[in-house]
């Protein structure tokens, strides 16, 4: 089950359903959603930006993930350095997605401040 990416501090009403319904597991997508899933079956999703064998064992061990996701932002060489450096079971890999929303949503806040303050955006 996957929660939302960005929890504010009174929101977490939403995680304690998530935590209810008793899931097989849960996608972990910051850092409180590490300390929150603690114990449950998770899997690091690609917003921990997992770049490196160091940061993946560390989640790994520190927080018991069962895998974490390759960050977006390595390229085809990195990633295959990376599943060099470590188990590759350690990882999963994302090899097509959409554009993630947060990019759109950010867009739209920019309309609705430039309509307000009639700033000239592109």
């Amino acid at each position: 089950m996957a929660p939302p990416r960005i929890t504010k501090p009174l929101e977490t009403y939403i995680l304690e359903q998530m935590k209810r319904s008793q899931a097989d597991g849960y996608l972990v997508r910051n850092y409180d959603h590490l300390a929150y899933f603690a114990g449950l079956p998770c899997v690091g999703d690609f917003s921990l930006n997992v770049a490196n064998a160091l940061t993946a064992d560390y989640l790994l061990e520190r927080y018991g993930l069962e895998r974490v996701t390759a960050s977006y932002d390595l390229n085809a060489e990195q990633l295959v350095d990376l599943l060099a450096s470590a188990p590759p079971d350690w990882f999963e890999i994302t090899l097509h997605q959409h554009m993630p929303m947060f990019h759109m949503a950010n867009r739209r806040l920019n309309d609705i401040l430039a309509c307000h303050y009639k700033i000239v955006t592109r």
